[in-house]
Parts: structure tokens; C-alpha cells; sequence
């Protein structure tokens, strides 16, 4: 197996990690999910904003996972002979299904409820999907 760098569809990549922002701040706006994922991990948004050191650090890290879970899609849709969404759709899925179930291992450990591992891994599993679509469509 070769990654060749080269070779991704950047434009792909970079689509894919803005409708996956676009996604993730919708969800987890008051509009959808956001008053019920506060509740979920007890708190509020006062509290969140009163939270200490700069407000802008949860969405570079958001970007940059965002980064790294494309690329990986792209490059494993790269291995393919010709991938399309239904391949991308399917790498997505089973890498959402990987980071869904370590992710249940640590909520339970620290004893997170349901509601909040429901939601949370909501919006991991569609934002995969949305990678592997948008990736497998340009690739």
C-alpha cells in the first residue's frame, strides 16, 4: 500500500472538512442538539463561555481533527481502483464504527450517560459519512 500524497483530491478534502464544520455547528446549535448535548454533559452556555483561556481552541482542534480524519479517508479511498460514494460511504461508516465504539469504552469508564455518548457519536458517524461521500464522489 502507497499513500501518495500527490495524488489527493485537496479540493475533495478541503469541501468535505467545511460541510463537516457547517454539519457539527448546526448539531450542536440550539436549533438541533445543543441545548440537549448541555444538559447531557451538565452544563450551560454561560458556563461554557465562562470557561478560561481563549474560546477559539475547541474549533482548531475540531479543524484539525477534521484534517487528519480526511486525509486517512482519502488515502485509504486512494488504494481503490475506483472509488465512488457508495466506497466512500462505506469507509466513513467503518471508521465511524471504530472511533464510535472506543468511544463508548471511555464514556463508560467515566461514566458518562447515554444521551451524551448518543449524541455525540451522532455527529461523529454522520460527519464520517459526509467525508467518505464527499471524498469518494472527487477521488
Amino acid at each position: 500500500m502507497e499513500w501518495n500524497w500527490g495524488d489527493l483530491n485537496y479540493i475533495a478534502i478541503v469541501v468535505a472538512i467545511v460541510v463537516g464544520q457547517v454539519f457539527g455547528g448546526l448539531l450542536f446549535s440550539p436549533v438541533l442538539l445543543g441545548n440537549a448535548w448541555m444538559k447531557a454533559i451538565g452544563t450551560t452556555k454561560e458556563e461554557i463561555m465562562a470557561r478560561p483561556g481563549p474560546k477559539a481552541v475547541p474549533f482548531v482542534i475540531a479543524i484539525g481533527a477534521g484534517v487528519i480524519v480526511a486525509l486517512i479517508i482519502a488515502h485509504i479511498l486512494q488504494q481503490l481502483s475506483d472509488p465512488g460514494i457508495g466506497e466512500g460511504l462505506l469507509v466513513g461508516g467503518a471508521l465511524a464504527a471504530v472511533f464510535a465504539g472506543m468511544d463508548a469504552t471511555h464514556k463508560s469508564f467515566a461514566g458518562n450517560n447515554l444521551k451524551h455518548f448518543l449524541i455525540d457519536n451522532i455527529h461523529t458517524v454522520i460527519t464520517f459519512l459526509i467525508f467518505g461521500a464527499i471524498i469518494g464522489v472527487w477521488e
